[in-house]
């Protein structure tokens, strides 16, 4: 029997981080939302989002920085590659470019 296959968009429907002691809790809140998606040839698009954040009313370019600042920590977008180990049920993205240079 062969594993199935992650090609295709996924839709988000959890987004929970590890906290202290390894407890589990929302990353942002239960109505995260979001696409993920796997190409055949081995490449994965991330773009995630928190839906809670306040429309700016103007181009994103003039946000003052404030606004600027939430808008970016409600999101988290990447591109890469992946690779998916079957015995440990186990899928690592490996980023080439993200919103956020540290990913890289």
């Amino acid at each position: 029997m062969t594993a199935p296959s992650l090609v295709g968009t996924w839709r988000l429907v959890s987004f929970v981080a590890s906290g202290v002691q390894g407890v589990e809790r929302q990353y942002w809140d239960e109505r995260a939302t979001g696409l993920i998606i796997y190409t055949a040839d081995g490449y994965v698009a991330a773009q995630l989002y928190d839906p809670r954040r306040p429309k700016l009313g103007k181009e994103w370019e003039q946000a003052d920085p404030n606004a600027a600042r939430t808008l970016f920590a409600g999101l988290a977008t990447y591109y890469g590659r992946y690779t998916v180990d079957t015995e440990t049920s186990t899928v690592t993205h490996i980023v080439e470019g993200a919103m956020s240079p540290d990913w890289v």
